[in-house]
């Protein structure tokens, strides 16, 4: 993290994970070279048959592309309208479509990429609407409508995934984001937004997620201790096999941090361990490994 990362998130996702429960949020990360990117993180605990923490598994999606196309979407229709020819630039360059939603008439109005994502022919601006509920899933669409609602009534961002089933039956996923717009009298009068195909995506994280469940039986069944070091703010986590390999229970070892590993660990072998993950943080090491003592 960094200086615009957002405090008050890290704070409650600590309290979270405190608590041993999992967590879902946005924030700003920093790479090496001093870069920002948002990261869409989900952090699910993995708990023994006893009901106690065995680790953490967390998911990093990149979504600075999404972000980026949001901020773009905050500027007022207008300054939008003006600079029309370099906002369409960037979102075809992100591979979105644009749409906006009259809430009197309820008509929608898109441009081409909208009916390509949908992987449909394009249909009327009095027909949209129509067109639209009648493809949303129906396990998704009061969920939507609800939270469309919600926006027209508060003017929070709106921002949703769902399934669409195209005219030949094929379900994707998509992710609409839009923003309230306002009049004079500040009545919520329009919606503009961004819709973009997640399929791959999702199913990504779907695999992801079952290849992290299949690891932790990997990991269940060999009996294997196993260690997370997050370098940037210190906090470590030890599976119970672990302690217990050291004639420990985890309970014994709390609060478990850097330090209390390094007492534990005999001190020629502490200075051979820092040498080879210095190797490693450098690039000149692909992984870490090391035999010691404890």
């Amino acid at each position: 993290q960094g200086e615009e990362s957002d405090k008050q998130v890290l704070q409650f996702v600590k309290q979270k994970l405190d608590a041993r429960e999992p967590v879902k949020f946005e924030i700003i990360n920093y790479r090496k070279n001093g870069e920002k990117y948002w990261l869409d993180i989900d952090i699910q605990p993995v708990f023994n048959n006893d009901g106690s923490l065995k680790y953490f598994i967390a998911i990093e999606i990149d979504i600075t592309e999404r972000k980026n196309a949001e901020h773009l979407l905050k500027d007022n229709f207008t300054l939008i309208q003006n600079a029309n020819n370099r906002f369409q630039m960037a979102v075809k360059a992100g591979g979105f479509g644009v749409w906006e939603y009259d809430i009197t008439t309820k008509e929608i109005v898109t441009d081409d990429k909208v009916f390509e994502i949908l992987k449909s022919k394009r249909v009327s601006k009095e027909d949209a609407y129509k067109f639209w509920k009648k493809n949303v899933h129906p396990k998704d669409l009061d969920r939507v409508i609800s939270n469309l609602i919600n926006t027209i009534k508060t003017g929070e961002p709106f921002d949703e995934l769902y399934t669409w089933t195209t005219p030949s039956g094929e379900e994707i996923i998509l992710n609409s984001a839009g923003i309230a717009v306002r009049n004079n009298h500040n009545t919520v009068t329009k919606l503009i937004g961004i819709m973009s195909d997640v399929t791959v995506k999702e199913k990504t994280q779907v695999l992801i997620k079952e290849s992290e469940e299949r690891l932790a039986n990997i990991i269940e069944g060999t009996n294997a201790g196993t260690w997370t070091w997050y370098i940037d703010t210190g906090a470590t986590y030890f599976n119970e096999r672990w302690a217990s390999m050291l004639g420990y229970s985890l309970e014994e070892l709390q609060p478990i941090s850097i330090e209390n590993w390094k007492k534990l660990t005999h001190p020629a072998d502490v200075l051979k361990v820092e040498d080879l993950l210095a190797l490693h943080f450098s690039g000149q090491r692909e992984y870490h490994e090391c035999q010691l003592r404890m």
